[in-house]
């Protein structure tokens, strides 16, 4: 039980990394950390609830839907990404569209 907690804390430690390179405007450099921390941490929601959320910063919408969807795997009462995706979906299934 002791080591979950530990690496759950180190997960959020880089989570809370990745915030202060987005107040410093340093959108791609915190993309590329949530990135690596959703590799890392592949089962944990806010790693890729938090990329998704980086994403959609950046104008990264189809990419940033996948990452909230991702998210709802290991967490599937998380309301706000359910939202996300919901308002976003039509958009980036639209950005592809060949007309």
């Amino acid at each position: 039980m002791y080591f979950f907690n530990f690496f759950s804390t180190i997960d959020n430690g880089i989570n809370s990394f990745d915030y202060n390179l987005l107040g410093q405007e340093n959108n791609k450099g915190a993309l590329k950390i949530f990135k690596f921390n959703t590799e890392i941490y592949p089962d944990g929601f806010n790693t890729w609830y938090s990329y998704g959320e980086c994403l959609l910063m950046l104008g990264e919408k189809a990419a940033a839907v996948k990452a909230y969807r991702k998210s709802l795997c290991p967490n599937s009462k998380n309301k706000g990404a359910e939202t996300i995706i919901e308002k976003n979906k039509y958009e980036s299934s639209t950005r592809y569209r060949i007309i």
